[in-house]
């Protein structure tokens, strides 16, 4: 064998093994490196909302003397409180998760018609992390369309249960004639309205709803998670006037429960 067949040989060794690392590199860098450039920069957002939070906490306590979390805000934001969602929050943040928020630091902790939209662990967690975040003595309100309430509803109160069927069926129009709200349901499951089987399977599967507590069922879970002091009130009504951020024009009160308790 000659020095140039041997060189041969050996070149197309070498680009038969050029070709196997850059295989294996092009099936490793989306599942390996890129995988963990992109978990080392994930960590890096999750901090900075931390510094941004506890930098918003101290300048609201400056203004207020307190601070509370408004949780689900949507485009209501209040004064006094952190305004987060999980998108068009003062603060995005995910109910869900972890809030990224210390240990005993706020005075309040107030959701409006949010709760339901949590399946029931998830709901869980987020009063397990409420409990973590409020000071000693500090409230925790919630407010969420009643089960309870509607079955009765539904079964003995015929002008409210007519209220809402004409919500969910005709959708909901401004004084000008713009429709605000489309129709929930069809036309043909409209014709076949039964307030009690079509309230209660809309108010549990409609506007991304998940679970639907009662309000002892409510309570019962904050009184699990360590909550005091637990009660069920009535709607605007509350033992802390900073504590009750209840809409003045919420459409559907009649059905709401409050749970407060606290810490």
């Amino acid at each position: 064998m000659n020095n140039k067949t041997v060189d041969s040989r050996l070149g197309d060794s070498q680009k038969k093994l050029g070709g196997s690392v850059k295989r294996l590199l092009k099936a490793i860098t989306p599942y390996g490196f890129i995988y963990l450039s992109n978990k080392r920069k994930s960590k890096r957002p999750a901090k900075n909302i931390q510094e941004q939070i506890e930098k918003r906490m101290q300048e609201i306590r400056q203004q207020h003397r307190y601070v509370g979390l408004h949780m689900g805000c949507g485009p209501i934001w209040r004064a006094g409180y952190l305004n987060c969602d999980l998108e068009g929050g003062e603060f995005n943040i995910d109910a869900t998760k972890p809030l990224p928020i210390p240990d005993d630091s706020l005075d309040y902790v107030y959701s409006e018609h949010f709760i339901e939209h949590l399946a029931f662990d998830e709901a869980l967690f987020f009063i397990k992390e409420s409990f973590r975040v409020l000071k000693k003595g500090g409230i925790f309100r919630s407010l969420t369309p009643d089960l309870s309430l509607l079955l009765s509803i539904a079964d003995n109160h015929l002008e409210l249960a007519t209220k809402i069927r004409q919500r969910i069926v005709e959708g909901v129009f401004s004084e000008d004639g713009v429709c605000i709200q489309n129709p929930r349901v069809s036309p043909e499951q409209a014709a076949l309205w039964d307030h009690r089987d079509d309230i209660i399977h809309n108010f549990m599967r409609d506007w991304d709803h998940k679970y639907l507590w009662s309000a002892h069922h409510l309570a019962k879970a904050a009184e699990h998670v360590g909550f005091r002091e637990v009660e069920v009130l009535p709607y605007g009504v509350s033992r802390d006037d900073r504590a009750c951020l209840d809409p003045k024009d919420r459409w559907g009160w009649e059905w709401t429960s409050v749970v407060e308790a606290r810490k």
